[in-house]
């Protein structure tokens, strides 16, 4: 009995450890990465992934503005760009996450009051089939 407490608290201590080893290296990686974009002469303003290795950045160097493309194993530059190509993209509100969810739960709820009416239809179609089978087994 005791050996097996003394296995259980062996273990607990053995993930306790490994949650904070995990803490420790997520606490060292977070600050590595902070320090690298606080930067005073170079800024990433916007990158897009366009695939799992390629991906479009506009960066800010000094007063310039660049539209660089990014792959794995090339970096080349696409167009300069002036502060007034520069346009915020707005977001179209009806293809956003939420309205579609509240879309496709309108349809289902929906289908669920027709499968409800469906129910009842069938339940009055086999009430009736039952009558006229009593009818014809007299």
């Amino acid at each position: 009995m005791l050996k097996e407490i003394l296995h259980i608290l062996l273990l607990l201590a053995g993930f306790a450890a490994v949650l904070l080893a995990a803490y420790l290296a997520t606490r060292f990686m977070g600050s590595k990465m902070s320090y690298s974009n606080n930067n005073n002469y170079i800024k990433v303003v916007e990158r897009i992934f366009l695939a799992n290795d390629k991906s479009i950045c506009i960066i800010q160097v000094g007063e310039g503005i660049y539209l660089l493309g990014v792959t794995n194993h090339h970096i080349e530059l696409i167009s300069e760009l002036k502060l007034s190509d520069l346009v915020p993209v707005q977001d179209d509100k009806g293809s956003s996450f939420n309205n579609l969810f509240d879309g496709y739960l309108k349809k289902f709820r929906n289908n669920s009051k027709e499968d409800d009416q469906d129910g009842d239809r069938l339940r009055q179609i086999k009430e009736g089939l039952e009558k006229h089978k009593k009818t014809f087994k007299m």
